[in-house]
């Protein structure tokens, strides 16, 4: 799409076509069903997912738990995502935050998962794959970033005028970096609750 934006040909809008098959949708609801998450308007569904493959790209999980507990405290559903291997550390580092807060760590296939979030409200997250299958599916976003660079590899459409994705980067002199690991990860701790609260704001008063 960039290379088509270089040779002055304007694209239309891109449709990413994920089919999502009867079973896998009633897989999704039924999920959502039996831990009793709503998906009523009123009641605002947020994901996130505290999880990348890197260990630099990872937000602070105090500050992720921070997050939730306030979101829970503001009355959002809010729906803990990623793999089989992350349910019982999730389990530990979120319990208790909120009677509203629910695990579906290890639960989801890839596309049930597409399924899922084709109910909710906003995904919160690290740089990830779960990031960019939200975008696909139509679910909004806001994405974390600190050693990958977001205009590289950014949820798709984050710098179009509608704001329907956001990015929040700190652009400290060594980000990106593209390191692996780090032993200040001084970018992404630059981003504080109250910015990703800021975006979530603004996402719903553009959408509502």
């Amino acid at each position: 799409m960039e290379i088509s934006k270089y040779l002055n040909v304007n694209p239309y809008h891109l449709l990413f076509f994920l089919p999502i098959s009867e079973k896998e949708a009633e897989y999704a609801n039924k999920l959502l069903e039996e831990n009793t998450i709503s998906i009523i308007k009123n009641k605002r569904l947020i994901y996130i997912n505290p999880n990348a493959r890197w260990p630099s790209k990872i937000w602070p999980w105090e500050r992720f738990r921070e997050l939730i507990k306030t979101l829970s405290l503001r009355g959002y559903e809010i729906v803990l995502i990623g793999g089989p291997d992350d349910k019982d550390r999730m389990d530990s580092a979120f319990h208790g935050i909120g009677k509203n807060v629910y695990n579906l760590a290890g639960q989801t296939s890839l596309k049930s998962l597409a399924a899922i979030f084709k109910k909710g409200d906003c995904l919160i997250t690290n740089d990830s794959g779960p990031m960019h299958l939200a975008v696909a599916v139509g679910l909004p976003v806001i994405a974390l970033f600190g050693p990958s660079n977001p205009l590289r590899t950014g949820p798709y459409g984050w710098q179009n005028e509608n704001k329907r994705n956001k990015v929040l980067f700190s652009e400290i002199p060594c980000a990106p970096c593209y390191k692996r690991e780090c032993h200040h990860t001084e970018c992404l701790m630059n981003i504080s609750v109250d910015q990703v609260l800021s975006a979530l704001e603004e996402l719903f008063e553009l959408r509502y």
